[in-house]
């Protein structure tokens, strides 16, 4: 009986200098995002400021009519009713896995891959460069949806936060197939991915418990590797059990048992039910006449670079601290 294996070129050392180093790059980065946003701050002020004021005293009496739980009940309706419609704009702006593999082959010159479970054979920081590309990418598409949306100021409300929401929860699977992670086939995955999602736009919760806090619990921890040989700390592979564990435990709770229209709608609907009113009171600021467009295309491309971010921050650091396992398992 012959031996199918694959024969693989393993990396020596598993985990080099420059990887323990873009660890420490890694922290510094988390850090940076729990910094608010001075960009978007200083844009969306100057740009209200231009407004004629008897077009803001319009607008802020139209406002007091319209209120967040409004505008959530009708994107909750849009996912319902107009799911399908979602997805399908959105794959034409998603990265397949035929197209990843392609892109990982080329930072991998000594191997050829064919599977994501492979993907461990590269070196983290070439990974994070395909991530580079991917964003630059994704930004535009961000900063498009957001001003075509907003260009019909708070009828365009609901449609724009269904789709921009569907577009960040893609990206960041995006990010974690780049890293090797099946997010297309394997529901913790997915789960995972939403709740990703949810923490990169919720940056300030390292104590709120659940996924969500230990996510965030283990981007601050530091550091990542004990040792220049790649020896990971302990208390790093033990959040992220953590992480895997209260995903898998989570697929038992009734929200991800019903999935009449797919997983990934189902955890999508879940997200955006997490993130309920408090991400609709903001958004409502894209509804003002005028400027609509403007801050729809700012606001909407600086979260889709906070929520990249984040994703490229946390599968390059789970990348990394679970790199020799996967290699290890690899070559067994």
């Amino acid at each position: 009986m012959s031996d199918e294996r694959n024969i693989y070129v393993i990396p020596e050392p598993a985990i080099d200098v420059n990887e323990v180093r873009s660890s420490l790059r890694l922290l510094q980065r988390y850090n940076n995002l729990l910094t608010p946003n001075k960009i978007l701050t200083k844009a969306g002020k100057t740009i209200i400021e231009l407004i004629p004021k008897d077009v803001k005293d319009s607008a802020e009496q139209l406002f007091r009519t319209v209120t967040e739980a409004d505008i959530y009940k009708k994107t909750l309706s849009v996912i319902s009713d107009s799911f399908k419609q979602i997805e399908r704009y959105a794959s034409g702006k998603t990265l397949s896995e035929e197209f990843i593999i392609s892109a990982v082959n080329s930072v991998i010159p000594q191997n050829t891959v064919t599977d994501l479970k492979e993907f461990c054979l590269a070196r983290g920081y070439n990974i994070s460069s395909l991530v580079f590309d991917f964003k630059r990418k994704n930004l535009f598409y961000a900063m498009a949806n957001g001003a075509g949306t907003g260009a019909f100021g708070l009828a365009g409300l609901p449609a724009n936060l269904a789709l921009t929401l569907f577009l960040y929860y893609r990206a960041v699977q995006s990010v974690a197939m780049i890293y090797g992670y099946n997010v297309k086939t394997d529901n913790v995955e997915m789960v995972i991915a939403g709740e990703v999602l949810i923490a990169a736009l919720n940056p300030l919760t390292e104590n709120s418990g659940g996924i969500n806090g230990a996510l965030n619990e283990f981007l601050a921890l530091k550091p990542l590797f004990l040792t220049d040989k790649g020896d990971v700390s302990p208390e790093a592979l033990k959040k992220l059990c953590e992480i895997k564990s209260m995903a898998k435990e989570s697929l038992n709770q009734d929200a991800y048992k019903s999935t009449s229209g797919g997983f990934e709608y189902t955890v999508y609907k879940k997200v955006f039910e997490k993130l309920g009113e408090k991400f609709s009171k903001k958004i409502l600021k894209k509804g003002i006449p005028l400027a609509s467009t403007v801050i729809g295309a700012v606001t909407d491309s600086l979260e889709m670079n906070t929520v990249i971010e984040y994703a490229d921050i946390f599968y390059n650091k789970r990348f990394l601290a679970e790199k020799k396992d996967n290699l290890k398992a690899l070559s067994t």
